[in-house]
């Protein structure tokens, strides 16, 4: 595999994470502050 195939399989693989990661992290968040709230 080439530096160039790899470096792309990351790129594509982390915008493919970012979305799921940040809804994720949103959705504790949210979560601890309802928490807190009640």
């Amino acid at each position: 595999m080439s530096l160039e195939v790899f470096v792309a399989l990351c790129l594509v693989g982390f915008w493919a994470l970012l979305p799921a990661s940040l809804a994720i992290a949103c959705k504790d968040f949210d979560d601890a502050m309802m928490d807190d709230h009640h």
